[in-house]
């Protein structure tokens, strides 16, 4: 031990060679395990409390990222694709809507010019099964132009084409989601099959490729369905049309992808005109609607995710409480690592008087605790991350309504990166 002590000073000079660097901090991170194995109590216990402080921020951030970050699984050229909001006036208080009519969809398409594709879609929970293996499940209400969106060919068969989600109605076909058709049939060929999806009996024309979930946040739906087959089958019952010729029903929601050179701001002020131009559309049915200077209509192509949008819910304001929270767990863990450090140091106030006598530089010594330091906070990043494993459907269920939205923390890159990142600022 005497002849460790007397070694020569290793961190004299910033200028060494990478090589030579790197079997110095090895050197350093051996002794600094030594020493740690010889307290195994303080050790512990800053692994424990690190970890509890990270896998906080890390289920968290897995959650707020996939909430008002993340793109879509296989999404094409994300940053082109945008759902679109509408603004509208009345006494003074302006409401931001992410919901609209069918018919408004077909006049964006009509009237505007600055978008390569639309998608029509909504998300719902029906009844999909014949009698008692009926169970109430996410079900994919979208338009045959949805799946253009994604590069996601279907893992069997092929998704519903155009003409069959055209008005007045669209065919019975269905498409399953692969985790649905993984679970229920066992991954055989289903094809040809019929499948009761709500009040529709459809038939099962392909499956959608593993990691397709659409644009959901909530789980990937268990079976997609044509548009304009379900509007038929669920609107005005005294007019099968009217989803598509009046603007009575906001039910579903509308995607974009802009075109090439076009901008935002741009696409919104383009959108603006044929949203104007669609109001007036329906004063003209509905006369009492206020008129378009006094209700400014305004169209807003923004974020896919509604807790980016220009108006964030109730999830997305509840997911940043909740991430302020989780710093601030992380904070009262770095100062409680801080005081037990302190602790530490005062106890081994005579050997480091020893060391320093024997000529060992305050230099090294600093290293050492800084490497002891990172060591333990890595460790506690690893702690983390298995405690954001078990934390992670909670909070889910929490912010999004799902379970299984963390699940993946091990395996999901960027949660592993914030996770590293927490673990080398509370180092």
């Amino acid at each position: 031990m005497l002849g460790k002590l007397l070694e020569p000073d290793p961190i004299g000079s910033f200028m060494r060679r990478p090589a030579e660097l790197i079997a110095i901090l090895t050197r350093e991170a051996a002794h600094a395990a030594r020493g740690l194995r010889r307290s195994p109590g303080f050790s512990i216990a800053v692994i424990a409390i690190l970890g509890l402080g990270i896998g906080a921020n890390a289920a968290v951030f897995s959650v707020v990222d996939r909430l008002l970050f993340r793109p879509a699984a296989l999404l094409r050229d994300p940053a082109t694709v945008h759902r679109v909001y509408t603004q509208t006036w009345n006494r003074g208080t302006s409401t931001t809507r992410a919901d609209a009519e069918y018919t408004r969809y077909l006049d964006l398409i009509r009237w505007t010019r600055s978008f390569s594709e639309f998608a029509a879609f909504s998300n719902r929970v029906l009844a999909v099964g014949d009698g008692l293996a009926s169970r109430e499940r996410p079900v994919g209400i979208v338009s045959a132009s949805f799946f253009h969106f994604f590069d996601a060919p279907p893992a069997l068969g092929r998704y519903f084409a155009a003409d069959e989600d055209a008005i007045p109605r669209g065919a019975d076909v269905a498409v399953l989601g692969y985790d649905a058709w993984q679970a229920d049939f066992g991954g055989r060929d289903v094809r040809g099959r019929a499948l009761q999806v709500g009040n529709i009996r459809a038939t099962i024309i392909g499956v959608a490729p593993r990691g397709f979930a659409g644009v959901s946040m909530t789980g990937a739906p268990a079976v997609y369905i044509p548009i304009t087959t379900f509007a038929a089958a669920n609107g005005n019952r005294r007019d099968a049309t009217a989803f598509f010729t009046s603007y009575s029903w906001r039910w579903m929601e509308i995607m974009v992808r802009r075109m090439p050179g076009v901008g935002a701001e741009d696409a919104s002020a383009d959108a603006t005109l044929a949203l104007r131009q669609s109001w007036n559309r329906r004063r003209e049915l509905e006369p009492t609607l206020p008129p378009v200077d006094e209700a400014k209509p305004r169209a807003i192509v923004g974020s896919l995710h509604t807790g980016a949008g220009p108006e964030p819910g109730l999830e997305a304001r509840t997911a940043r409480w909740v991430a302020g929270v989780a710093l601030v767990v992380l904070v009262i863990a770095c100062a409680n690592v801080a005081n037990l450090f302190l602790a530490r140091g005062l106890r081994r106030r005579r050997e480091i008087a020893v060391r320093l006598a024997l000529g060992v530089s305050r230099r090294r010594l600093a290293v050492l605790a800084v490497v002891e330091s990172l060591m333990l906070s890595m460790v506690g990043g690893l702690a983390g991350l298995a405690l954001a494993q078990w934390t992670g459907a909670a909070i889910g269920r929490l912010l999004l309504g799902t379970e299984g939205v963390a699940a993946s923390a091990f395996t999901d890159w960027r949660t592993i990166a914030a996770a590293t990142a927490c673990a080398i600022l509370a180092g």
